[in-house]
């Protein structure tokens, strides 16, 4: 994020290029989250992923966002997912569900 920064700070504006590599780690990183670090903290660098994308001009709604999320999180977060799910309508379902 450092190098982000200073790209961001020098130019300040991201190209195609940089969303493209931005979008790729969001996806590619989906159901990767670990338990040997914080949640909450791989939820935040995954949702300022998320706004990058969306300040690049690439659609992801916050609909699909929180499904993302939802299926990032590592098996010991199943009954979380489950209760989510539970009484959500996934039509309606938004990140903040997801966040608290």
């Amino acid at each position: 994020m450092a190098n982000w920064t200073a790209l961001s700070n020098t130019y300040g504006w991201c190209t195609r290029l940089n969303t493209w590599v931005n979008f790729r780690t969001y996806i590619t990183t989906t159901g990767t989250f670990s338990d040997s670090s914080s949640i909450s903290q791989q939820i935040d660098t995954h949702s300022e992923l998320h706004t990058k994308i969306v300040q690049g001009s690439l659609t992801v709604s916050n609909q699909l966002h929180a499904l993302i999320m939802l299926g990032a999180l590592p098996a010991s977060y199943e009954v979380v997912q489950s209760s989510i799910l539970g009484y959500m309508d996934l039509t309606t379902i938004t990140f903040k569900y997801i966040q608290k």
